[in-house]
């Protein structure tokens, strides 16, 4: 979901509308459900898992993957903090819901500083145990899982103790966050169902800036595996109606991956007036073409992406006529165009989401059970 960096790019400078959005602050679970206090460590069911063996070929995905964001893990960034307190993973009674719901896919954001509060040193165990938990919870779930670092462009730099852009600081080198991924992949390398979201949301750096900065990435994890997918996000909050203005087609126009191995392009697309989310409207005609341009240079180029958010609100249990239009356009653009794009996932759900008028979890905004959204999107679910 976009929003406003300054300064050195700390994440946690966000506007106001961003802040409603997320709730950030709020700190209590819902009573409306079981599915929202749940134990994380509940014991993991169901044989239709996806089969953990080493690989030796792309890891085989979904034809059309639809799913939800979850978010939590990435809540009051920085390396400290203190679990089910100033931050808080979903619950694998989430993933039971959306499984139930026919979804395939999980994003799960989470923050970069927590798990490499040190550049360049050791991931920290404990919150590797905590993402490993629902990776493996979601494999023998039959759930795929995009791992996302919710960080807008930006690591944390453990010497300057900030936030810093990656690779356009000086504290803050592409080789940095090179050193990340080839971190994380290597412990999750053998798990088929993980796809890496590189970055979600890079908006300061240029796109060719950007650019070299996540193909350092890029290369770092084909040096451990050329098996699983990667999720390639532009420069510009990565906004697909923009992809082509904002310079993100020029730079990538061409692009391979350099052992051959499975990758998307994510993009991410709302509908209010502006494209950022951040705003309970929906706006005219935005659900037909807000896609145009970008599925034609995904199909000039025979790339394929993936929409890794977009959603529209509820107020007060209601979704305005004009949402509902474009929204189910937007779907259709999707669908419709199979070879471009290989699915979505709603944002933002979670335990700590709140009545932020797109939280897809049971017992949101106050209303039991499914939310109004939840029916909306059903039919384009298999």
């Amino acid at each position: 979901m976009g929003q406003v960096m300054h300064g050195s790019a700390t994440p946690n400078l966000i506007d106001e509308g961003t802040i409603m959005k997320h709730f950030w602050k709020l700190m209590f679970c819902f009573i409306f459900s079981d599915l929202i206090c749940g134990d994380l460590a509940s014991g993991v069911a169901e044989a239709q898992e996806v089969d953990l063996t080493p690989i030796s070929r792309p890891a085989p995905l979904p034809t059309y993957m639809k799913g939800v964001h979850l978010s939590g893990a990435e809540y009051n960034w920085g390396p400290t903090g203190k679990l089910g307190t100033t931050y808080i993973y979903p619950t694998t009674q989430e993933f039971n819901y959306y499984k139930g719901k026919g979804f395939s896919i999980i994003r799960l954001a989470f923050d970069i500083a927590k798990v490499q509060p040190i550049n360049l040193q050791s991931l920290n165990q404990t919150e590797l145990a905590n993402i490993t938990k629902l990776v493996e919870y979601a494999r023998a779930k039959g759930l795929y899982i995009i791992l996302d670092p919710h960080a807008y462009g930006a690591q944390w730099s453990s010497k300057l103790n900030q936030f810093e852009l990656i690779g356009t600081s000086p504290d803050m080198p592409n080789s940095n966050f090179a050193d990340f991924w080839q971190r994380i992949s290597t412990v999750y390398q053998n798990y088929p169902n993980v796809i890496y979201g590189l970055m979600n949301e890079p908006n300061v750096q240029t796109a060719a800036q950007w650019k070299t900065t996540a193909v350092a990435a890029v290369n770092a994890i084909r040096q451990v595996t050329n098996t699983q997918t990667i999720f390639i996000p532009g420069s510009s909050w990565t906004t697909a109606a923009n992809w082509v203005t904002s310079g993100n087609a020029a730079a990538w126009t061409g692009y391979k991956d350099p052992v051959g191995g499975p990758f998307m392009f994510e993009m991410h697309q709302y509908i209010d007036f502006d494209y950022s989310g951040t705003h309970n409207t929906c706006a005219s005609g935005y659900g037909s073409s807000v896609l145009t341009a970008a599925t034609s240079w995904l199909a000039s180029n025979g790339y394929k992406g993936f929409i890794a958010e977009f959603g529209w609100d509820n107020v007060h249990g209601v979704v305005s006529a004009t949402c509902q239009t474009e929204g189910t356009a937007l779907l259709t653009a999707m669908q419709s165009h199979p070879q471009q794009w290989a699915g979505w996932t709603w944002c933002c759900s979670g335990p700590w989401a709140g009545n932020n008028g797109v939280n897809l979890d049971p017992g949101a905004d106050g209303i039991a059970g499914d939310q109004p959204q939840t029916a909306e999107i059903l039919p384009d679910v298999p």
